[in-house]
């Protein structure tokens, strides 16, 4: 499953669903199951462009050796745009708060606090050092004993998103914006997304050699004397160290070193996006009782 911090929707694909790109994953049949039936209930969720439909069923998930029973999640029976769902998952686990309009009378959290698992709402994602995209996710009230360092907390200004105001960033002792921008904090993306005037001005001062498609190619070799980049959330400040920011891609069998700051039209996208490149750098804590994110620096 996909862990996804940006919705509340949980759903797996239908057995008999005929969704491009989706042959090799693993899918659910109802029938099959003697503990779940479908409900005469309809939804549909947009991921940006790709936009997935079904129905919802009612029955006990496993999920990580814990059975949660009688819950609510989708079965998708039609995607359109299915290969923009970027990771090779068997489904989406929703771990956003609630969303205003989804049809499911129950976020994943919520099941989870209800059976009693745990006494607050509270998941967070523990990165192993050293180790490029490798980690768990642990939830509960022990999140934070699982935590290396410090946390530092940015409150959301949404009950229905994480999401936040991006006030400064700086590169080295350049500032290269200010104001008060909504920033989403999503595993659905990638790289960071920043309005295009602003992802120009930080990879140029990240002396860039190149592009390819839509990334900006640096020399990881001088990666030692590149600056830090400090992105300030109201008073909380969040520091990416050069080689945090620098990531390697293949394209067309060879291997490039890029940037993972990505231009967006602010006209046409709203808001930045701090996504998974961003987020592993970092131990968190989501806490949806409080609403507001953790952050704990490994400086790796």
């Amino acid at each position: 499953m996909f862990l996804h911090i940006g919705a509340p929707i949980t759903w797996v694909a239908a057995k008999d669903s005929d969704i491009p790109n989706w042959e090799t994953r693993e899918k659910f049949d109802p029938k099959e199951s003697v503990t779940g039936h479908q409900l005469r209930k309809f939804f549909d969720y947009n991921y940006g462009e790709c936009h997935v439909v079904g129905n919802i069923v009612r029955d006990t998930l496993e999920i990580g050796g814990i059975d949660l029973e009688r819950i609510q999640f989708g079965l998708i029976t039609h995607a359109l745009n299915s290969h923009l769902l970027t990771e090779d998952a068997d489904g989406f686990l929703g771990l956003g708060p609630q969303a205003s309009r989804t049809n499911f009378e129950r976020t994943f959290m919520d099941y989870m606090a209800d059976q009693k698992l745990f006494g607050c709402r509270r998941f967070g994602f523990i990165f192993n050092n050293g180790v490029e995209g490798a980690g768990y996710i642990a939830f509960g009230n022990d999140v934070e004993t699982h935590i290396k360092g410090e946390l530092v907390f940015v409150d959301s200004t949404s009950v229905t998103n994480w999401q936040t105001e991006l006030t400064k960033i700086m590169v080295g002792e350049h500032t290269v914006y200010v104001g008060a921008r909504a920033t989403l904090f999503d595993t659905l993306y990638k790289s960071v997304v920043l309005p295009s005037e602003v992802a120009k001005k930080i990879n140029e001062l990240l002396e860039p050699t190149g592009s390819v498609g839509p990334f900006t190619v640096m020399d990881c070799e001088m990666k030692q004397g590149l600056p830090d980049i400090t992105f300030a959330f109201g008073s909380t400040q969040l520091v990416l160290k050069s080689h945090q920011y620098l990531a390697r891609i293949k394209k067309d069998g060879r291997d490039y070193c890029v940037s993972i700051f990505a231009e967006a039209d602010p006209t046409a996208f709203p808001f930045a996006i701090m996504g998974m490149s961003f987020i592993s750098k970092f131990d968190t804590l989501f806490d949806l009782d409080l609403m507001r994110i953790g952050f704990a620096s490994l400086g790796r």
